[in-house]
C-alpha cells in the first residue's frame, strides 16, 4: 500500500462499523451478502498495519465487521448449527499450519496465529453461509444480490477496458499493480478494485454462470424498470472486457456443461475440472509430467501467452523441488517456501495456490484443504435431484469444479463464492436431513401408536 493513502486506510476501518449497520437496516440474508459483496468489490488493495494484530485487509475487515454485526443483530441465526465432516476437514486443515509452524521452530505463537488466519480466510465466510442462507427462498435471494452486484461491476469494468484502469488510484490514491501488464490488443484490461484482472475475470466466470441459470429458469427478475435479461448479459460483457484467456475458457466449459446438463451425465463431466486440476498437481508434484505440453499447446493460440505459461511452469519446478525437502508440513510462512539464491535474490513468481499450499504447508495442507474445496461435489452425487433443476446450486458446484482448475495457476479466491459454497452444503445437509426424517417416517415401527398406524388405502 502506498504509506500516504489515507483514503485506502480510512476506507478499511471505517467497513467494519458500516457491516454492522447493514445488518441494523436489512434482513440477515441481504445484510451478509451485501457486506461480503461490496467488501470484496470496493474497498482497497491495501493493508493497515495493526501493532500485536494481523494486518486489516478487505477480507480480515469484511470477516470482523460481519461478526460484529452478527453478534449484535443476528446471533439467533447460528442455533442449530452442527458441525459436519466438511467443517472438521476445514479445521484440520486450518490447525496443520500450526504443526507447520512447530515442524519448522518457528514457535507456537506462530502457528496459533496461522491457524487463526486460515480460519478467518476461509472458515468464517464458509461458516456464515451455512448459517444465514437456510432455504431456497433465501440463497435465491443471496444469488440476485450477487448478479446484480457484477452487472454494475461490469460497467465500470467496461468503463476501464475503454478509458484506462484508474478507478482504484482515483479513489484510494494509487494503483494496485503493474500498470505494464493492462494493455492488450489496443485495449486496456480492467482491473477496478481487484488484486490482478485475472481476478476480475474470474469473478465474471462464476457469476455469469450464475446469471445465465438464474434467467433461463425465470428466477432472475428486473430492477427499477430494468428487464432481467439486462443482469444476464451484463456479466458477460464485464467477463469479455476482461481480455483475460484463462477465465474465458473456463467460463466456455462452465456454460456447456450448464446448458446441456440435462442432455449429459453431468454429475460425471463437473467432476472432469475437477480430476484434471488433481491429475495436474499429482503429475506435476510427482514428476510424471514437466508441463511442455501445455506451453505448446498455448503457443498455437497465443505466443505471449506460451511464454507467460512456460514461465510459470519453470518457476514451479524450482518450487516443487524445494517442496520436497519438506514433504508433509511444509517449509511454514515468510517467504521459506520460495527459493533464493546465495545473495537472498528471489528466483521465483508463486502464482498458483496450489504450488503455495504444498511449499508452505506441505502435502498435508494441500490434500486436507482440496478435500473441503471438494466436498460439496461429493455431497451432491448423492443429491441429485436437488441439484440437477436448481437454478443457484448448479452453477455454483460448476463454479467450484472450475475454481478447483485456476487454484492450478492462480491464487485468487472470493469470499464470496465460498459464501455461496457454505450456502450450498448447508441445503445439501438439509436436504439429507429430510429426506432421512422422510425415510424413518416411512418405516412405521412395531411401537407406533395405533391412532398413528396407516389407515386403510393407504399407499407408500
Amino acid at each position: 500500500m502506498h504509506p500516504n493513502s489515507l483514503p485506502a486506510v480510512l476506507a478499511l476501518l471505517a467497513w467494519i462499523p458500516l457491516c454492522s449497520v447493514l445488518f441494523f437496516l436489512f434482513s440477515p440474508v441481504r445484510a451478509i451478502t451485501l457486506a461480503y459483496l461490496i467488501g470484496w468489490l470496493a474497498l482497497p488493495i491495501a493493508e493497515v498495519q495493526v501493532s500485536g494484530f494481523w494486518n486489516i485487509d478487505k477480507t480480515l475487515a469484511t470477516n470482523i465487521g460481519v461478526g460484529l454485526g452478527a453478534a449484535l443483530f443476528a446471533s439467533n441465526q447460528f442455533r442449530g448449527f452442527k458441525f459436519g465432516a466438511i467443517d472438521i476437514l476445514l479445521v484440520v486443515f486450518a490447525l496443520g499450519t500450526c504443526i507447520t509452524s512447530l515442524e519448522n521452530n518457528l514457535g507456537l505463537y506462530d502457528g496459533l496465529s496461522g491457524t487463526a488466519q486460515q480460519l478467518f480466510r476461509y472458515a468464517i465466510p464458509f461458516w456464515f453461509g451455512r448459517a444465514f442462507i437456510r432455504n431456497r427462498k433465501d440463497l435465491h435471494q443471496a444469488a440476485r444480490i450477487i448478479v446484480i452486484g457484477a452487472s454494475v461491476y461490469a460497467v465500470l469494468a467496461v468503463w476501464e477496458w475503454r478509458m484506462s484502469p484508474q478507478i482504484h488510484r482515483t479513489l484510494y490514491g494509487f494503483f494496485q499493480h503493474s500498470f505494464a501488464q493492462h494493455m492488450r490488443w489496443g485495449f486496456y484490461r480492467p482491473i477496478v478494485c481487484f488484486r490482478h484482472a485475472l481476478a476480475l475475470g474470474t469473478f465474471f466466470v462464476w457469476t455469469s454462470l450464475l446469471a445465465i441459470s438464474m434467467w433461463r429458469s425465470g428466477r432472475l427478475h428486473g430492477l427499477l424498470g430494468a428487464p432481467g435479461i439486462i443482469f444476464m448479459i451484463l456479466p458477460v460483457i464485464g467477463l469479455a472486457v476482461s481480455m483475460s484467456f484463462g477465465p474465458w475458457g473456463l467460463f466456455a466449459f462452465g456454460a456447456a456443461l450448464l446448458l446441456l446438463r440435462k442432455r449429459l451425465h453431468w454429475r460425471l463431466l463437473i467432476w472432469l475440472p475437477a480430476a484434471c486440476a488433481v491429475l495436474w498437481v499429482g503429475g506435476r508434484y510427482s514428476g510424471w509430467t514437466n508441463g511442455e505440453w501445455l506451453s505448446s499447446t498455448v503457443a498455437k493460440v497465443s505466443p505471449d501467452r506460451a511464454d507467460s505459461m512456460e514461465g510459470r511452469i519453470n518457476a514451479e519446478d524450482l518450487l516443487i523441488n524445494h517442496a520436497r525437502k519438506r514433504p508433509v508440513f511444509g517449509w511454514g510462512t515468510w517467504g521459506r517456501n520460495r527459493v533464493y539464491d546465495e545473495w537472498g535474490k528471489d528466483l521465483t513468481v508463486t502464482d498458483g495456490l496450489w504450488i503455495i499450499l504444498v511449499g508452505s504447508f506441505g502435502l498435508f495442507g494441500l490434500i486436507t484443504f482440496y478435500l473441503w474445496w471438494y466436498w460439496p461435489l461429493l455431497m451432491s452425487y448423492s443429491l441429485a435431484g436437488a441439484v440437477e433443476d436448481e437454478p443457484v446450486i448448479m452453477p455454483i458446484l460448476i463454479a467450484i469444479a472450475l475454481q478447483a482448475v485456476n487454484f492450478l495457476f492462480n491464487a485468487f479466491l472470493s469470499p464470496v463464492l465460498t459464501l455461496m459454497s457454505g450456502a450450498a452444503v448447508g441445503m445439501f445437509l438439509r436436504a439429507n436431513y429430510e429426506r432421512r426424517a422422510l425415510q424413518r417416517a416411512y418405516e412405521f415401527p412395531v411401537w407406533v401408536e395405533p391412532s398413528l398406524a396407516p389407515q386403510p388405502g393407504y399407499t407408500r
